[in-house]
């Protein structure tokens, strides 16, 4: 029996304003800067476990969010 391992990737902005009391991740809205950031995290995170051998690369898809609070393509 061959084991495959992956890596399972959830991806999203870096916020800097999360906590209790604050603005719901639904409400907060990100400049195209903080979107193209988030995106080559997750194309680095990728091209990391190509290179350290993973089987599998997996992102959650998610739909209707607001783009910027989870920055994962609608596949």
């Amino acid at each position: 029996m061959t084991m495959r391992t992956g890596v399972f990737l959830f991806g999203g902005v870096e916020m800097e304003d999360a906590g209790p009391d604050l603005p719901a991740p639904t409400d907060r809205r990100y400049t195209n800067e903080q979107m193209w950031k988030a995106t080559e995290q997750i194309i680095d995170a990728a091209c990391l476990s190509d290179k350290l051998g993973f089987d599998s690369f997996w992102l959650t898809e998610h739909h209707f969010q607001y783009e910027g609070y989870e920055v994962v393509p609608n596949g």
